[in-house]
């Protein structure tokens, strides 16, 4: 019978929107690991290495919601899960159609979100900038805060983003995606991307169109 699990003595406070899999990432920056299968291994769970790869598939919330202090309902509701017929964040239905984000190692990030989370957030700076759940959407294609183009490959080496790297932040090859850039998006050309956005983390004044149906929308005008 495996032990009871318990909060770890190093914590790293759980971010706005942040799924799940990337808390455990960020924790195990916190506690000096290069994986996640290492940080794993320090937990009273068998098949560690299957616990890793169930987190990247957006399961196994109740083991990270023990070892890090976060409520089990703000993990799932700020995380892409499948409920079995569909892909569901905070509450909304995303498309399986065109959406990579799902059961693979997709991952993007907006550089100017991280280099903001290094300026503004306290802790160690190895686990101080945070993924965003809808970074993780494909029809999300630029970041409406900064209006820049999410980035899903290194600046520097060329290769793809992978939610097997810990932080968002560095690359494998060692380079430090914070000082990378990425294109500007016209506020008027990503109103879609703030539509979708808004109604995930609550901004009001949001058009009342039907999500799935925008989310189409976009696919389709990125296809053309």
């Amino acid at each position: 019978m495996s032990a009871p699990l318990h909060r770890l003595p190093l914590r790293v406070r759980s971010a706005p929107f942040e799924p799940a899999w990337a808390l455990f990432n960020r924790l195990a920056l916190r506690h000096g690991c290069a994986t996640g299968s290492e940080l794993a291994q320090q937990l009273p769970i068998p098949g560690y290495g299957n616990f890793v790869r169930g987190i990247e598939r957006g399961h196994n919330f109740a083991v990270i919601a023990a070892v890090t202090a976060t409520r089990l309902e703000d993990l799932v509701h700020r995380s892409i899960v499948h409920d079995g017929k569909r892909l569901v964040l905070a509450g909304e239905t995303v498309r399986k159609s065109g959406n990579a984000a799902f059961g693979t190692a997709f991952g993007r990030v907006c550089t100017e979100c991280l280099r903001l989370d290094m300026e503004t957030r306290a802790g160690p700076a190895a686990c101080r900038t945070w993924r965003r759940s809808w970074w993780d959407v494909a029809a999300i294609s630029a970041c409406p805060i900064h209006n820049r183009t999410l980035i899903s490959t290194c600046p520097h080496c060329g290769v793809a983003f992978s939610r097997k790297t810990l932080s968002p932040m560095r690359c494998p090859c060692g380079q430090d995606v914070v000082n990378g850039t990425s294109q500007f998006v016209s506020p008027d050309d990503q109103i879609g991307d703030a539509y979708l956005v808004g109604r995930w983390v609550g901004w009001s004044a949001r058009p009342a169109l039907p999500m799935t149906s925008l989310m189409t929308s976009r696919l389709r005008t990125r296809a053309t």
